[in-house]
């Protein structure tokens, strides 16, 4: 999957992410709270903004904590990457974060939350 098959796919995932969180993750997290994030990709993978091609449409999540924020970006990022070996690492203290491919960058991006631009959580 090359080009714009790559962006429709991402595309997608990116409504499905959006979608609020499943009740299975509140399960395992009683009492926790949602959190609207906004992820800015600089680069995803060899197609997605890298030799002067855009960088992919941000992805917008809600998510109960950093361990499913990097899930949902994983899940954005797969039909952009060639690697088998991927992994996601979410920084929320710094807001950013780095997708790996084995032991090579595969992409970078920023987070900015979108409850604090709004006047805080819903």
């Amino acid at each position: 999957m090359t080009g714009p098959e790559h962006y429709r796919a991402a595309k997608r995932l990116t409504d499905q992410a959006a979608i609020l969180t499943p009740p299975d993750e509140f399960a395992e997290a009683i009492g926790a709270q949602q959190r609207s994030y906004r992820v800015t990709f600089q680069r995803i993978g060899r197609t997605g903004g890298r030799d002067g091609t855009a960088p992919p449409e941000p992805l917008v999540a809600r998510v109960l904590n950093a361990d499913v924020l990097a899930d949902r970006i994983y899940q954005y990022a797969r039909p952009f990457l060639r690697s088998r070996d991927v992994e996601v690492a979410v920084n929320l203290d710094e807001m950013r974060g780095l997708i790996l491919c084995g032991c090579n960058n595969g992409g970078t991006f920023t987070i900015e939350s979108l409850d604090e631009a709004t006047g805080g959580a819903r």
